[in-house]
């Protein structure tokens, strides 16, 4: 290789670097964060199956985590889909910031490619929500195509209390440096409380089993 042609893809590499950091800077980085979600499609036990209508409490949090302690998220996003949603009833009546009590506006996007999105959150990165006073909490008063979409009948994966099938969400966070972070993922249902204690009981079998071996 000649001395021009690796000056040349020395400079393409370095142009795509500065490329790469502008627009990380610019928009953030798309590097994962300790965080969860977890939806509860029976919220205070409001589904209908009658006339396939529910309230939903999503819950959106930051996990504990030291190397994390100075993460504030200022926004979070919903996906809804229009295969399980009536779209055509969804709009920014049916959703309730529920924390932050204030300081958060919300806003449903109009549908695109059999979507909606919800949108919340501060635009001035003042209101937030850390690894203390979380989680965000917002709930939704929803529409089904049909009730059989809530029990997973009409088509794989469309069922609330099956972790196949789940409402995407993303978080925006800012740091102390002022660097803002983005990521999400899919709200797990809220499982029943026999699931829990089925859970429980097998980690602390799982427990036992490794503590004998380190006898």
């Amino acid at each position: 290789m000649n001395k021009v042609t690796f000056t040349k893809k020395m400079m393409f590499l370095l142009s795509s670097f500065l490329l790469f950091f502008t627009l990380s800077v610019g928009t953030g980085w798309t590097i994962p964060f300790p965080h969860c979600g977890t939806v509860n499609p029976n919220y205070n036990n409001s589904w209908d199956p009658g006339s396939a209508t529910g309230t939903a409490l999503f819950e959106l949090s930051l996990l504990p985590d030291p190397a994390w302690s100075d993460l504030k998220v200022y926004g979070v996003d919903l996906t809804i889909e229009g295969d399980i949603f009536d779209l055509n009833q969804v709009d920014v009546s049916d959703f309730t910031i529920l924390n932050p009590s204030s300081g958060w506006n919300l806003e449903v996007t109009p549908e695109r490619g059999g979507y909606k999105f919800t949108i919340a959150g501060d635009p001035t990165k003042t209101t937030v929500i850390t690894q203390n006073n979380g989680p965000v909490q917002i709930s939704f008063d929803y529409v089904m195509l049909s009730s059989d979409r809530f029990y997973n009948t009409s088509g794989s994966g469309w069922s609330w209390d099956k972790a196949v099938w789940a409402v995407s969400y993303n978080m925006h966070a800012i740091d102390s440096n002022g660097t803002e972070y983005h990521d999400g993922g899919c709200a797990s249902p809220v499982p029943e409380p026999a699931t829990i204690m089925l859970v429980g009981a097998g980690l602390m079998g799982f427990g036992r089993i490794a503590r004998k071996k380190m006898k």
